[in-house]
């Protein structure tokens, strides 16, 4: 619903050379792996360029607290390390 709410008509001028990273979160043990392949290939068929750190978060109900905190350092970590690389990109 996102991508067709920011104008699917204009979306070479939307997307074009415009960097993407992706995070997959399930509560199951792939994190949402085919999620971020298919979003992986909508977004580069409209010209945008997705970070190959493409990260994977599994069963996510463990890394958060009561009020939907992260609570996991290496989660923190690797999600800190992945928002260096997106201002990078």
């Amino acid at each position: 619903l996102f991508l067709d709410a920011i104008s699917v008509r204009n979306y070479m001028t939307n997307f074009k050379n415009k960097g993407s990273m992706l995070t997959g979160i399930a509560s199951g043990r792939a994190g949402n792996l085919r999620g971020l392949d298919h979003l992986t290939s909508i977004l580069m068929h409209m010209g945008g360029l997705v970070h190959p750190n493409r990260v994977p978060f599994s069963l996510v109900e463990t890394l958060v607290d009561e009020h939907g905190a992260i609570n996991n350092e290496a989660t923190l970590s690797i999600m800190q390390q992945q928002v260096k690389e997106l201002i990078a990109m």
